[in-house]
């Protein structure tokens, strides 16, 4: 199984290579197991995102809460909030 980063190096490459390919769709990229292994590359120290969760927290219930995101974003209804820019 490729890793987050890997399918994402994958996919960065191929539009690279032929810059006529188009993906007609990423979402085979999205399931259980990818977005599992992409919570357990997380860094568990980072802060909270935009919703106040942190990462922790997501895990409490996490086959849960991927269940429920795999659901909402096959079905085009997962809406990203827009990212907190903080300057340092």
């Amino acid at each position: 199984m490729l890793h987050c980063v890997d399918k994402l190096k994958w996919i960065a490459n191929k539009a690279k290579q032929d810059k006529k390919w188009r993906f007609s769709t990423l979402a085979y990229l999205i399931n259980k197991s990818s977005l599992a292994q992409c919570y357990k590359e997380l860094n568990k120290k980072s802060a909270c995102g935009v919703d106040g969760m942190s990462v922790q927290d997501y895990g409490e219930n996490l086959q849960e809460n991927i269940a429920n995101l795999v659901t909402r974003m096959k079905a085009m209804k997962y809406k990203p909030r827009p990212v907190r820019r903080v300057l340092i």
